[in-house]
Order: structure tokens, then sequence, then C-alpha cells
């Protein structure tokens, strides 16, 4: 893949996170557990989870060997809507599934996932998130270690660019204040955390 067709990519790639995370207002049927840091929606829980299983690509493998759109449709179906994004000479495919009010996005260049994001949909949370929990999260420390601690994010959004692989992610905290329900987002660069912020604390 030329320069020129890894820097189009990138700026596809940083523009497709004006999609990530928002909260949601569903009102839900809770699950009750004695062995995982959270309950589900009922209806929706593998909506959720089967996001998890969509692979996206990276530079490292010149973006191939993500996800394909067949992979995905096995998932969730025909997609709603489908646009093709012309970027000089790269085409990057966006397809996006509505199901019960979630969004699911993917965007795929050759048939290969290289963004994906997830969003309206949200945990009902069996404990809530505090304030020590939060202060424990500290730039550097990765992904699968803040999941251990807070558990799957409600809303996500992960891309690859030529330079690196991007995550965002909100979690509802389960705390509500007399006007908002309460967020946490956190940003990850190469599986890292280098960002967070609350309106919870």
């Amino acid at each position: 893949m030329s320069i020129k067709k890894k820097l189009l990519l990138t700026t596809l790639i940083l523009t497709f996170f004006t999609l990530s995370a928002c909260s949601t207002k569903n009102k839900v049927t809770e699950i009750k557990s004695d062995t995982t840091a959270q309950t589900f929606k009922t209806k929706n829980e593998n909506i959720r989870l089967q996001f998890n299983d969509i692979k996206v690509s990276d530079v490292s493998n010149e973006f191939q060997g993500g996800s394909s759109l067949e992979n995905i449709k096995s998932l969730y179906g025909d997609p709603k809507t489908s646009v093709d994004i012309p970027a000089g000479d790269v085409t990057v495919n966006s397809y996006t599934w509505e199901i019960d009010g979630i969004t699911i996005n993917a965007k795929l260049f050759n048939d290969s996932t290289i963004g994906k994001s997830i969003s309206n949909f949200n945990f009902i949370r069996k404990n809530t998130i505090t304030k020590k929990k939060y202060e424990s999260l500290s730039n550097g420390m990765s992904y699968q270690k803040v999941i251990s601690i807070l558990g799957e994010p409600d809303d996500f959004s992960q891309a690859s660019s030529s330079d690196s692989s991007e995550i965002k992610a909100l979690w509802g905290t389960g705390i509500k204040s007399k006007n908002r329900n309460s967020t946490i987002r956190l940003t990850f660069t190469n599986g890292n955390l280098v960002e967070k912020s609350t309106n919870a604390f």
C-alpha cells in the first residue's frame, strides 16, 4: 500500500470517531448475576457482546485481515445503510445497522474492517463505578486492565490508521445526579490509556 493511501486512510479513520460513544435512555430489564461485574439488557446482551467479535485490522498487515462484511452480516444481518466514501484513490465502505435503538457502524477497506463503533447501548450495572475505581485508572494502563476494573464499556469505537490504533469508550457509572446520568470516557492509543474524563465526581 502506498504512503498516499495510508495517509488518506489516516484522515478517514480519524473522522470515524465523530460516531463514537454516547449515552442511552432505553429502559431495560435487569438480569441479576453474582459472577459478573455487571448485568445486561435482557433483550440486547448478544448485540453488544457479539460486537467484540468484529476484528479491526491495522497497518502491520496493510489493513487486511479484519472482519469481512459477510462476517458482520452473520452477526447482525443485512446493514440498514451503506455508503462508499472516496478519498483520492482509496474507497472506504461504511455500513450501519440499527437494532432495537442500538447503532452499529463498521468501516471496511478492501472488505476488511478498519473501524467499528457501537452507540446507544447501556449495561445495567450490578454495582456503581466508584470514584476510587476511577482514580485507580492511570495513563499507560492497558485496555484489558481497565476492563478488569470497570467491566465492558457501554459504547465503544475503534479504528486503525497508518500511525496507530485508537479506542474511545464510554461507561455509565450507575450514579445518577439531578439532571444527568454520569459517565466515564476513556481514550486509548495502541491499547494503552492516554486520556480520561468524567462528569460523575
